[in-house]
């Protein structure tokens, strides 16, 4: 995991306050030391741990995004409160490319579905057309497998992929998010200019492909 150890002139009740401004169900109650809270998501499967007491704070996750939205905020609310603290950042590059690999399964799945729905009404033509010569008594062409199973279950495609559009693009949003922390992380400049070419990476998705893009920029 990577991680990040914050220390200062805080009490453990402040960064239980710091924390609780970005993360749910921290502890109501807290000890001078030994306060651990883990979290995982649901939707990516990554994980938080926060360890922290009087004074010192060690935050780890394998999502270097979580990391960060965790280190703006306790800035932020340690900037407000003029209390001085010291943030080190322990960045394992690994963590990002696990991150892809969790995603990879819901990404082909949202994307083939895709594939599918995108060419329902190509493939209903071509089996008005196949029908219509069979009427005739020829027979020109025969649709691939693939095709035939569109065709037959085009309702249910359909169903399925109403809404799922939002679900790839919220996948898209997290990855490009990904890779502009890491590459902050990293201290690689003009970061931002190279996501069009991500964006479109994700747009004509290949697992390998992504993972190439990303080993690229260092």
């Amino acid at each position: 995991m990577s991680s990040m150890k914050v220390r200062g002139n805080f009490t453990e009740n402040e960064m239980n306050t710091w924390l609780s401004l970005c993360l749910m169900d921290t502890p109501q109650h807290v000890e001078e030391e030994g306060n651990v809270v883990c979290y995982r998501s649901l939707f990516t499967g990554s994980w938080l741990v926060c360890e922290y007491g009087k004074k010192d704070a060690v935050i780890k996750s394998d999502s270097i995004t979580s990391l960060t939205i965790v280190k703006d905020s306790i800035m932020k609310s340690a900037s407000l409160k003029k209390t001085a603290i010291d943030v080190s950042f322990d960045m394992r590059d690994e963590c990002s490319f696990s991150l892809l690999q969790l995603l990879h399964p819901k990404i082909q799945e949202l994307y083939e579905l895709k594939q599918k729905a995108d060419l329902i009404e190509t493939v209903k033509e071509l089996k008005l057309q196949q029908e219509q010569e069979v009427l005739g008594g020829e027979k020109t062409f025969e649709l691939p497998q693939e095709y035939e199973a569109i065709a037959a279950n085009a309702e249910v495609i359909a169903r399925e992929q109403k809404g799922q559009p939002k679900k790839l693009e919220y996948i898209y949003g997290i990855i490009v998010d990904l890779f502009m922390d890491r590459a902050k992380a990293l201290g690689v400049q003009n970061a931002e200019t190279k996501i069009p070419a991500l964006e479109h990476c994700l747009r004509n998705y290949d697992y390998q492909q992504l993972i190439n893009f990303f080993k690229s920029f260092k």
